[in-house]
Parts: structure tokens; C-alpha cells; sequence
């Protein structure tokens, strides 16, 4: 009997390890089908909204923050001056800190332009909860926001104020895509995972009857809810606002017959800030929403604050891939064959949902040639993931270098 007890206590630590790599292992499988459900409900596009023309267009507010845009900032408010809308729209571009000529090229691009001074609280939260102040008493109906790389499609703040004469509509968020993703490598496999998570899984979340989540431009608010809801200062603003609202009871509506495009990153090297900026700031939503979001959602019977909790458990998709892998691979070395088959099939799962979703988003071939050279760019994303697991944060808003 102590032979067996002593090779039983010998085992253990080879037992528990098994234990918490099987655990892994059913969390990287459910990610993956709660990714292929949205896939399978985000396979076409979300139904246009057959709400008939309002009888009187209701105003709208467009602000733009911008950081040093001088550069890019015409074709920005080129596109929103310029919109195909019936009612009454104004264009505000806040100058937030700059120290070159964007405040006076928007101006000359037909914006109305505030100038913030304050480099102690820099940053895109605090400029936009500043202007609002500013313009408290304008009186517009809805607020929309883009982001001063962007390029609004011209029937932008018409599809918009179609959406929203739905009086259950509060906020809307429009499709946003990568405007070239023919330029690089890099720049093609961005468009990719925006194709993903913001046209595949939106659409999945809005049939669910989920909220589809908020991508820090393109959005729009009724006046009267940004009058509740101040922007967060965090360095992912957009999603701790979108958290903010589910739990207050609020869906964000996803409109894909307007969007926004804009040009991402053309290396790793200059992509490197912002991915750091936003995997520092999805584990900090994890770890200030997510259990509080499940918690209120069982409490209340609410599958939106459920689902959106679970999702900021969800690894990113180099993440999941690498790690089904890895994981299916030991598991097979230490004869776990049924793991090991589990660790396979996630990691198929995760690729039809990568290949099957590029192509329901219409991806370019530009695109589908980029994920032949996907691993080096999953190698430097794990490492910024890695990065941020082990205390390197960014601590503040930093332009992203182009």
C-alpha cells in the first residue's frame, strides 16, 4: 500500500498539470464555437433597415478628435461636409494638443474648430467630454464621432438618422473597415481581423440580439444619452463606453449600409503602439468588467451584460490559434489522445472560422494571400500579449506612427 501511495503522490503534480491544461484547453474549445455561432449568424449581411425617410431629418453633431492630423485631416472633413444629408449637420473638429496646422487646414476644409491646450490630461476621452461641454447647448439630436484618419462613405449621416427613427435605437455603430489593405503585409492582415470583429461578429451579436459593440468611430448617440454616459479616459475608451452602456441597459444598434474606412499601419514596427494601447486596455476592461457584467446579467436575466462579459475572456485570434495548437500537440505527447484530438479540432474550428469569415465579409484576395505570411505577424502580436501579461502597459494615448 505505500508503494502505490507514494507513486500516487509522485503522480500528482504531473496529474495537476494535466488538470489545468484540460482546463485551458475547454476554454480555447468554447471560445472558438461561441466565435463559430457568430459566424454562422454574421455569414450574410445584417438586414438593411426598411424604416421609411423621417418627415423632418433630425440634427446631428459630428465631432472629430485629432492629434497632429494636419496631414490627413482634409479628406476627413472633405467627407463629412460633403454628406448627402437632408437635415442639419455640423462638423466640429477638436484640435486636441496639436503643434502643426490642423486646426487651420480643417478650418479650410469647412469644419468649425475648437483648440484644446491642457498636456496634462492628453488624450482622446478627455477632448471629446471637453468639447461636449463646450457644445452643451446646441441642441442637436444625435452625436456621432469619427476618428480624424477616417473617411466617411457619403450616405453616412442619412443611413444613420434612418436607424435612429427607430425609437428603440440609442446608439449605432457603422461598419468599419481598413481602407489598404493592398499596401502591406501588415495593412492586409489588419483588414482582416477587422473583417472579423467588426462585420462578422457584429452581424452574429445583432441576430443573437446582442449588442454589437462600439469601435471607437463611426458611432452615433442620441444627445440626450451622452448627457448620462461621459467618455472614458481609459486608453481603450470606445470599449469601456460600450461595457458602460450594456450595463445600463443599452444596445448598440450595427449599421452596415453607412461606414468609415481608414488606413492602418503599413509594418509591425509602427503597428506596435497601438496594439500595445489596445491589449492593455482589453485587460483592463477584464479585469474591471467582466465579472461584474456576468453577475448583473444573471441577476437581472439579461443575455446582453452576460455575453459581453464572456466575451472579454475570449482570447485574441493569435492567441486561440497558437495556443490550440500548442496545447493539442501536448497533449498528445503526454497520451492524452482525446484532449489531443479536442486541441486539433479547436484549432480546425478556428481556422474555418479565420477562412469562412473572410469570405462572408467579402475580403480581398490582397487579404487571403496576407494570411500565408499570418504567423510572423501572430509571433509579434503574442509577443505584445506576452508583454502585457508580464506589467508592460501603455500608460496613455500615443498617435499611432504611419
Amino acid at each position: 500500500m505505500s508503494a502505490i501511495a507514494d507513486a500516487a503522490r509522485r503522480n500528482r503534480p504531473r496529474r495537476l498539470v494535466e488538470a489545468a491544461l484540460g482546463l485551458a484547453q475547454m476554454w480555447l474549445s468554447a471560445s472558438t464555437v461561441y466565435l463559430l455561432m457568430l459566424l454562422v449568424n454574421g455569414r450574410r449581411p445584417a438586414r438593411a433597415d426598411t424604416a421609411p425617410e423621417p418627415a423632418q431629418w433630425p440634427s446631428m453633431l459630428v465631432l472629430v478628435p485629432a492629434h497632429d492630423e494636419e496631414s490627413i485631416i482634409e479628406q476627413c472633413v472633405t467627407a463629412l461636409v460633403s454628406q448627402d444629408y437632408p437635415g442639419n449637420c455640423s462638423v466640429v473638429v477638436i484640435a486636441d494638443n496639436c503643434s502643426d496646422g490642423t486646426a487651420s487646414v480643417a478650418r479650410d476644409a469647412g469644419a468649425v474648430v475648437l483648440c484644446r491646450t491642457d498636456p496634462a490630461t492628453p488624450g482622446k476621452g478627455y477632448a471629446l467630454n471637453w468639447a461636449l461641454r463646450c457644445l452643451q447647448d446646441g441642441g442637436e439630436e444625435i452625436v456621432m464621432f469619427v476618428d480624424a484618419d477616417c473617411v466617411a462613405s457619403t450616405n453616412l449621416c442619412r443611413e444613420v438618422a434612418r436607424a435612429m427613427s427607430n425609437p428603440q435605437v440609442s446608439v449605432v455603430q457603422a461598419r468599419y473597415d481598413v481602407s489598404n489593405p493592398e499596401a502591406s503585409t501588415t495593412s492586409a492582415l489588419r483588414a482582416a481581423g477587422f473583417l472579423l470583429k467588426h462585420v462578422i461578429q457584429p452581424r452574429g451579436r445583432q441576430r443573437l440580439g446582442l449588442s454589437c459593440g462600439l469601435f471607437g468611430s463611426g458611432m452615433a448617440f442620441r444627445r440626450s444619452l451622452m448627457q448620462e454616459f461621459m467618455w472614458s479616459t481609459s486608453v481603450t475608451e470606445d470599449i469601456e463606453l460600450h461595457l458602460r452602456l450594456v450595463r445600463g441597459g443599452t444596445v448598440v444598434h450595427y449599421l452596415e449600409t453607412g461606414s468609415v474606412t481608414s488606413p492602418m499601419p503599413l509594418s509591425s514596427a509602427q503597428a506596435h503602439d497601438q496594439q500595445l494601447r489596445w491589449e492593455t486596455g482589453n485587460t483592463e476592461m477584464r479585469r474591471r468588467y467582466a465579472l461584474r457584467l456576468i453577475r448583473e446579467g444573471v441577476a437581472a436575466g439579461r443575455l446582453a451584460p452576460i455575453a459581453s462579459g464572456l466575451e472579454l475572456f475570449i482570447p485574441p485570434q493569435s492567441l486561440l490559434m497558437g495556443a490550440s495548437v500548442s496545447l493539442g500537440s501536448t497533449f498528445m505527447v503526454l497520451r492524452r489522445p482525446r484532449l489531443g484530438i479536442l486541441g486539433a479540432a479547436t484549432a480546425a474550428g478556428d481556422a474555418v472560422y479565420v477562412v469562412a469569415g473572410l469570405a462572408f465579409a467579402g475580403a480581398s484576395l490582397q487579404t487571403f494571400r496576407a494570411l500565408l505570411l499570418s504567423p510572423g505577424f501572430m509571433a509579434g502580436r503574442l509577443r505584445v500579449i506576452g508583454g502585457v501579461m508580464t506589467g508592460q502597459r501603455a500608460s496613455a494615448w500615443v498617435r499611432t506612427r504611419r
